[in-house]
């Protein structure tokens, strides 16, 4: 019967926390009434002498008044009350733990732990009390100090009494973490799951400890369980994805914090996922979404310069621009965006104004090796613009800090053999190699060098030697394909380069200088059939569809399929300056000399190329501007091979002599 009563009396504390603290006034009606009706019952029961029961209903009355204001914050009044109903009950374990919860919520710690260890001492077998003793502990300094041994102790010891006890085994394995037991916390977890398996807090728990003890995958592995259960758990998600990113399963970690960030708000969460769909490519996806988030946190310049360089990546440099001037309209001082800016207008063609750039960069005080990438591009840039002195200059002031790396050297290299400086461009071929003899891009280097000295002989002998002692990959192959393309021996490089197909016969890129080689020999229909072979398995091969149009182009034949190859490949890479000089070109040959002399006059601005100049002399002689035409053959013989500068030197004279007379 005492059970009986005790439970029904409690209704009136339990069912505002079942419905919420707003029913407080319902349930405090219908609590009272629940206590003179147990109190009418009990003066019933007195009346045949059994007074006990009498004292304890008045006990469970103060016990009820005691809690209603609690519940109403009254802490006062509620403890006056749970002092009248122990002082009735002294032996209910029960009221003693009720009324440290209420001296707990007023803040009298040192009582609440004195009624709950009298509690204790009343029946040392119930683990509720212990539990609670435990929380107590683990709660008053955070589970750290002295006190957190008592905690520790306290539920361990309701783990004695009740195994199965899930609150203490959560609570325990919690405090077993903070203090780096994480075998322990792993196991406490992994038994709560056992018995519990929809708490995804200790899935996630137990995931930590096991991270601590160094078994990535084996929490890998429960986390990815978790999710079986529920997905929507962003905490989970953001460790899974982290754990993955650790792993390099980056793809399956951005899926992750794509779906965290449905249920987390958060700017760092975007800019990672930014930069990990930058990093992998995913360059429509990660556009999508900083967009969404630039809208979202638009003062967050963070984001909006990750938008700017994933629209860099996709050749949207006038996109990327733009953004990149908006955030340094906003910050003129955001260093980030002013270099991504010089790089984008490099992409543009503007490589003045992107030197330009680099340079005020260059003026301001920075760590090293920011302004060794500072002085790496802008060595580049001169590069490309045929200014070669500079960029030796540039390489070099590189080298001085950074004596060992390998890149470095070959740049320099590449710049020196550009500008004709053979001599001093195989010395350091020399030196790259003896420093580096494992690196596959010196021994190249050295056999690209040798080649542009007349030593073509040495230079594939230096790579086929490799190749006969090592299973290398196919940029060996593709490397002595080219040095034999160079010095016109076709016959050669399609020999070289069917070797490296017979050792990698899915190689796109070898594919690609198989039919270049068809083509350089008059071999149009094997070239054609071998890049539409290519085209079956990848339609959106740019460079094969720019290549195919242009070899049907140059030789006047099917123009309009040449162009429609052509176009596909602009679309994918407006701002590539051979595809559009192959564009203009096209159009020359359709006699649509408008659209040609568009197109032609983007691709010299894109890319400093003589054969882009050569076509725009020919445009003009066709559209009568001789002026111009004089102006474009000469700036193609400036920066001419041996071979465009002969053919474009007869045009160059022939148009001198018609100009002649104009100019006496």
């Amino acid at each position: 019967m005492r059970d009986w009563l005790v439970s029904e009396i409690n209704v009136g504390y339990y069912l505002p926390r079942l419905f919420g603290q707003d029913s407080w006034g319902i349930m405090t009606r219908y609590a009272l009434l629940l206590v003179v009706a147990v109190l009418q019952v009990l003066d019933i029961l007195a009346v045949t002498g059994q007074d006990r029961p009498r004292d304890q209903a008045q006990a469970y009355f103060h016990f009820t008044l005691g809690s209603l204001h609690s519940g109403s914050k009254d802490f006062r009044l509620a403890i006056e009350e749970f002092e009248k109903a122990v002082s009735l009950d002294p032996d209910s374990i029960q009221l003693r733990l009720e009324f440290a919860r209420t001296l707990i919520r007023s803040g009298e710690i040192s009582r609440a732990v004195e009624e709950t260890q009298r509690a204790i001492k009343m029946d040392p077998e119930s683990a509720e009390a212990h539990y609670f003793l435990g929380q107590i502990y683990a709660g008053y300094q955070g589970g750290r100090g002295n006190l957190a041994d008592k905690a520790v102790e306290e539920l361990e010891r309701v783990l004695e009494l009740d195994s199965d006890h899930e609150e203490a085994l959560y609570h325990l394995g919690r405090l077993y973490l903070l203090r780096q037991n994480h075998k322990a916390a792993a196991d406490a977890f992994e038994h709560l799951i056992e018995l519990r398996p929809g708490l995804l807090e200790a899935y996630y728990n137990q995931a930590l400890a096991l991270v601590e003890l160094g078994e990535v995958g084996r929490s890998i592995q429960i986390l990815e369980q978790s999710l079986e259960v529920r997905k929507d758990h962003a905490e989970i998600l953001l460790l899974l994805g982290r754990l993955h990113e650790q792993t390099r399963r980056l793809d399956r970690a951005v899926d992750l914090y794509i779906t965290a960030s449905q249920y987390k708000s958060d700017p760092k969460l975007l800019l990672r996922i930014g930069t990990l769909l930058l990093d992998q490519r995913r360059l429509h996806e990660g556009i999508n979404i900083l967009k969404r988030s630039v809208v979202q946190y638009p003062q967050n310049l963070e984001i909006r310069v990750v938008l700017g360089r994933v629209l860099k990546e996709s050749r949207k440099y006038e996109e990327a621009a733009e953004v990149f001037r908006d955030v340094l309209e906003d910050d003129p001082n955001q260093k980030e965006a002013s270099f991504e800016l010089a790089r984008t207008l490099a992409g543009l063609g503007d490589r003045r104004g992107a030197i330009e750039r680099f340079k005020s960069l260059l003026n301001e005080a920075f760590a090293p090796d920011f302004k060794e990438a500072l002085k790496t591009h802008m060595g580049l840039l001169y590069h490309d613009d045929r200014q070669y002195g500079k960029a030796i200059s540039l390489f070099e002031e590189v080298l001085t800090s950074r004596s060992d790396d390998p890149d470095a050297k070959r740049r320099l290299i590449y710049a020196l053999k550009d500008a004709g400086r053979l001599e001093e461009a195989l010395s350091r071929a020399s030196e790259l190699l003896g420093d580096h003899p494992n690196n596959p891009y010196a021994l190249m280097t050295r056999a690209q060098v040798l080649s542009a000295s007349d030593r073509l002989g040495e230079g594939v002998d230096l790579l086929e030697k490799e190749l006969s002692r090592k299973d290398h990959p196919e940029i060996f192959y593709l490397t002595i394909s080219q040095l034999y393309m160079d010095h016109k021996n076709y016959e050669e490089a399609e020999k070289s380069i069917k070797e490296g197909l017979d050792f990698k016969p899915e190689s796109e890129p070898m594919q690609f200088q198989l039919a270049a080689t068809y083509e350089r020999q008059e071999k149009v229909s094997d070239a054609e059939a071998e890049f539409k072979r290519i085209l079956g398995l990848n339609p959106a091969n740019a460079g094969v569809l720019n290549y195919l149009g242009y070899m049907l182009a140059d030789r006047g034949i099917r123009l309009d399929e040449a162009l429609s190859y052509i176009t596909r490949a602009t679309k994918m890479d407006p701002y590539n300056g051979a595809y559009m000089d192959s564009l203009g070109w096209v159009y020359f040959k359709l006699e649509r000399l408008d659209e040609a002399e568009v197109n032609l006059k983007k691709a010299a601005q894109l890319t400093e190329d003589p054969t882009i100049y050569d076509h725009l002399g020919d445009l003009y002689m066709e559209l009568g501007q001789l002026e111009k035409a004089l102006k474009y053959y000469r700036r193609c013989v400036q920066v001419a091979t041996d071979e465009e500068y002969e053919r474009v030197q007869k045009k160059l004279l022939d148009l001198e002599q018609r100009l002649l007379p104009k100019t006496r």
